[in-house]
């Protein structure tokens, strides 16, 4: 559970390994993820991956609001989620997925749909009223007990985003 794990206070990706001593424990001890963030690519699952597997297993869900800004092939996966969720013959075209780290890392997009058409990942788009661009910037994970960790950040979650401040 979350409150086993001990955190500090402050992460700066400079100095310390996100992924070790922040993310993979939070995502391998949660079952909701919530996450803002200005921009998101399914590209940015594969840094999680090792992380990623063990929720997902677990019966993880992800929550996600970002601008509209998406990939034509993000926009094309995640479609084809919600279309199987919804039509039998969409949901046969649909490759089952398992939820290996490799797998995650090597099929990223089918991983998307899958993740859309079970229910473990939704994905909203937010646009911001004056004009400007949705940009926040945080993110809660969650345990079964209720226990949440909180964090803020510059990140984005894309491949780009992340990579800055995960891969030392």
């Amino acid at each position: 559970m979350l409150n086993d794990l001990s955190f500090k206070l402050q992460y700066r990706s400079s100095h310390d390994n996100l992924f070790k001593h922040f993310y993979k424990p939070c995502l391998s001890n949660s079952i909701k993820y919530d996450r803002a963030s200005g921009y998101f690519t399914s590209e940015s699952l594969k840094l999680l991956a090792k992380g990623l597997d063990v929720f997902l297993l677990n019966g993880g869900q992800i929550r996600i609001v970002a601008n509209p800004n998406l990939t034509p092939e993000d926009i094309e996966a995640i479609e084809k989620g919600h279309a199987a969720r919804e039509n039998v013959i969409e949901r046969r075209l649909l490759k089952e997925v398992e939820l290996s780290y490799r797998t995650i890392e090597d099929d990223t997009l089918n991983v998307l749909s899958w993740l859309i058409y079970k229910g473990q990942l939704d994905i909203k788009i937010a646009f911001a009223t004056n004009g400007s661009i949705y940009h926040e910037k945080f993110g809660v994970f969650t345990d079964r007990d209720g226990n949440s960790i909180a964090f803020s950040g510059s990140a984005n979650e894309t491949y780009n985003g992340l990579s800055q401040i995960l891969k030392k």
